[in-house]
């Protein structure tokens, strides 16, 4: 036996022994794990000490008997790397072996493992299957790729969907892909895109391989056909409310007061029907009909809803069917923002055209007719089509609803009207057949928020520098200006830059018929014509009545706004009372 003396001495250290860095001695184990008296050695060990050299070649050898197989296996020359690679071994330690790692037994005897059980084919069979697998996975590749909207490759969708929150948008990859018909996904091509309305609408371009050219498509949250009901009920419910309303806010507030209005009021509904608490639903409110059964009700709908079709469609993001609840007792916070956006547009906003009011890259808005798509001018791609569509009757209510909000009238007997709307762009708007054999359309300049200035004009080559210096003098020495061209040709753009170098000092009046010219200077004096309220002449302010007022008014420089027919004797009326005047 090796047992070490009492005191647990090992020896002197001498100066030849080498220093290890973290050895552990037999000392530290003594004191660690020997609760006292003699102290033997190979009871812990298992074997003699003098045995450790000869046990330690041995474990050796046996090592690089188990290396070599092991080497040659990883050896990159002859075998490839594999990532994830999962053998049988793997699927054994996870489905067969039991806790203890040894294979399963029953009445003491060992229950074989049998790929065949878990595979449910024979393990020769698995290359003929892959390959017809991989057949089918072709086959249904086609089938996405044709019901499925070609999208550029190079757009990180994640994050285009994000808010900088890092939150997901209200529009959606789902709802491009309902936004966009079947048909058309075969030959449609992604060009470009960009968010108008975050975290509501977006815009694609799209170039279409069959008809070679490009669309302009509008995407905005999908309604599913409850959500719809829904939605006009809530319309109806709110025109009663803000009839009888005797809130101020909701005739004299600006756009945003309006809409919160809306929102408050939307809420207050969807609380007052048990559609939505802005809490997870209770026991107390969900109802063994959902939700289809509460907007049958408020239709006056006494029938249940129908077991064997779908009364709800979509979730919170991704609608996948397999996690789809049917027919919720309320609304999800997701589905009421939708709401929300859908009644606020239509309320506050511009309705179907709304997401294009808010795209900064488009010039001019405009519907030919009944059954029409809208058109639009855009800055880099000029006339698009659209996949906007008002239908007959609502086309004639927006028109309608523009004039207006101009503080415009609009009927057939006067079925043409030229407005500014309440963000500045101008409008062209004509009601029925009377004038127009297709019907009843509109057109809209869209307003820059950021007006344009000589600076701009001179880079984008419309003047070059010594034009722009003779202009500026010409304005200096108080000399007349026309500037005549085609339509879109940048006129009135022209005439607004050029207006900065007007001194700020000097008084303007401008005379026009419909607001077009926006002058930066303070002392500014914006007079407009107004039409008479009856068959008669009586009432009426024409352009002349405006300058007889403006030269009471001293000015230093008068603006007529654009001339195109008899206002053109007013123009040079105005030049010979030797007032400085511009005109487009």
């Amino acid at each position: 036996m090796a047992t070490d003396d009492p005191s647990g001495e090992e020896g002197e250290f001498t100066p030849d022994m080498p220093v290890v860095a973290g050895e552990y001695s037999w000392s530290q184990f003594r004191r660690e794990e020997h609760d006292g008296g003699p102290f033997d050695r190979s009871e812990y060990l298992g074997f003699q000490p003098r045995d450790v050299p000869r046990r330690l070649e041995a474990g050796a050898s046996a090592a690089r008997t188990l290396s070599q197989p092991w080497e040659r296996y990883l050896d990159l020359s002859r075998v490839p790397v594999r990532k994830g690679e999962y053998t049988w071994e793997h699927f054994k330690w996870e489905y067969y072996y039991d806790e203890d790692g040894e294979p399963p037994r029953q009445d003491g005897d060992r229950i074989p493992f049998d790929p065949e059980e878990h595979l449910g084919f024979a393990p020769g069979e698995t290359e003929s299957r892959l390959s017809g697998g991989s057949s089918a996975a072709a086959r249904l590749s086609e089938i996405v790729d044709e019901r499925t909207v070609d999208v550029n490759p190079a757009v990180d969708e994640d994050e285009f969907f994000s808010t900088r929150e890092g939150m997901t948008t209200i529009a959606n990859r789902y709802d491009l892909e309902k936004t966009v018909p079947l048909s058309k996904k075969s030959h449609f091509e992604e060009e470009d895109r960009y968010w108008v309305n975050k975290p509501y609408a977006y815009v694609i371009i799209f170039h279409s391989h069959k008809e070679n050219e490009r669309k302009y498509y509008v995407v905005e949250p999908h309604l599913t056909p409850i959500g719809g009901e829904l939605r006009e009920f809530l319309l109806q419910k709110l025109k009663t409310t803000i009839k009888y309303s005797e809130d101020d806010v909701i005739v004299r507030g600006d756009e945003k007061d309006r809409a919160s209005v809306i929102e408050q009021e939307a809420t207050e509904l969807l609380n007052r029907y048990r559609l939505y608490s802005g809490d997870r639903p209770t026991a107390e409110t969900e109802t063994s009909d959902g939700l289809l059964g509460t907007v049958k009700q408020l239709f006056g709908d006494d029938e249940g809803p129908d077991a064997g079709a779908r009364s709800l469609e979509g979730i919170d993001v991704r609608p996948e069917p397999a996690i789809v609840e049917e027919d919720p007792s309320t609304l999800t916070a997701y589905q009421v923002e939708k709401l929300l956006y859908f009644l606020k547009r239509d309320f506050v906003g511009y309705a179907q055209i709304d997401p294009i009011k808010h795209d900064i890259t488009v010039e001019d808005v405009s519907c030919d007719g009944y059954d029409s798509r809208v058109f639009v001018y855009h800055t880099d791609y000029e006339q698009i089509i659209t996949n906007v569509e008002h239908g007959r009757a609502k086309l004639d209510d927006f028109v309608v609803k523009l004039a207006q909000r101009s503080g415009k009238g609009i009927s057939k007997r006067q079925p043409q009207v030229d407005a500014t709307l309440p963000d500045g762009s101008r409008a062209q708007l004509t009601l029925g057949n009377e004038v127009s054999d297709h019907g009843t359309n509109y057109t809209i300049r869209q307003f820059k928020d950021v007006p344009f200035t000589p600076v701009d004009l001179i880079n984008w080559n419309t003047f070059n520098l010594d034009q722009m210096s003779f202009l500026w003098l010409c304005i200096e020495n108080n000399k007349s200006l026309i500037f005549a061209g085609g339509t879109a040709s940048g006129k009135t753009t022209s005439l607004n830059a050029v207006s900065l170098f007007i001194p700020s000092s000097a008084k303007i009046v401008s005379i026009e018929d419909t607001r077009e010219v926006e002058l930066p200077q303070r002392n500014w004096i914006a007079s407009v014509t107004r039409p008479s309220f009856g068959d008669q002449d009586k009432g009426d302010v024409d352009e002349f009545d405006l300058l007889e007022a403006a030269l009471r008014q001293r000015p230093d420089y008068i603006v007529m706004g654009e001339v195109r027919g008899e206002e053109g004797r007013v123009l040079f009326q105005v030049m010979s009372t030797g007032h400085t005047t511009y005109t487009t």
